[in-house]
């Protein structure tokens, strides 16, 4: 597996690890109200200490010094530090765990949204399931971003319930994503099979059979010698 290979799998990765974390916390917090914040919160800075750790492994083993892009190393401290310091102060983590949870549907909103511009594109049909799923995300997470009261008393657990929905549509989203650009490469791999497609080709041959010219009709004279 090449470089770009790797890169391109582990942002693949990410993009299923982070929806599918993210529907499970809000399931938790939905229907397993026994498990309380502050051990959520317990578990989340264990996420960010071994995230931190691990990017930090591999900035060496990879060999991620070599490269100008290997930026492995400062996202391993980044991490690192932000989970000593919120596990240090998990009352305020607490404190503040819906608007975090905010933030984070905030952050997978605005990708479902890239997903709906890059299907628009490419002239793929499903960009209106897109389109919806990023309206539903995106304008359901301003009232706990903004703390609209009035709107979080309409509905039990309200930003939960978002949380857990942005959690769910994302992970479809980036399938129906995946299903779309497939369809548009399979018919561009089509296009430029097709004998049309090789004919405006400017290093195509012309093999279109041509017209031969007329011989010269015999002059009567010679038909009677």
């Amino acid at each position: 597996m090449n470089e770009n290979d790797r890169k391109r799998s582990e942002s693949v990765i990410l993009q299923i690890i982070i929806p599918a974390v993210t529907a499970t916390i809000g399931a938790v917090l939905l229907f397993v109200p026994q498990i309380g914040i502050e051990t959520l919160c317990y578990v989340f800075c264990g996420g960010l200490i071994v995230a931190g750790i691990s990017s930090l492994v591999r900035f060496f083993l990879s060999e991620s010094y070599k490269r100008l892009y290997g930026n492995h190393f400062a996202v391993g401290i980044m991490l690192l530090l932000l989970g000593i310091c919120s596990l240090l102060r998990t009352a305020t983590l607490a404190e503040h765990f819906e608007y975090i949870l905010g933030l984070i549907s905030l952050m997978l909103g605005t990708v479902i949204l890239q997903n709906t511009v890059q299907l628009r594109m490419v002239n793929s049909g499903l960009w209106y399931l897109e389109a919806l799923f990023s309206a539903v995300t995106l304008i359901g997470i301003i009232p706990v971003l903004a703390e609209i009261r009035p709107v979080l008393g309409l509905v039990d657990n309200y930003p939960y319930w978002i949380f857990f929905l942005t959690g769910v549509l994302s992970l479809i989203s980036l399938l129906v994503t995946y299903i779309g650009l497939r369809v548009y490469r399979k018919k561009q791999e089509q296009e430029q099979q097709s004998p049309a497609a090789f004919m405006h080709r400017p290093d195509a041959v012309d093999v279109t059979p041509q017209a031969l010219p007329e011989s010269p009709a015999a002059d009567p004279i010679d038909e009677e010698e």
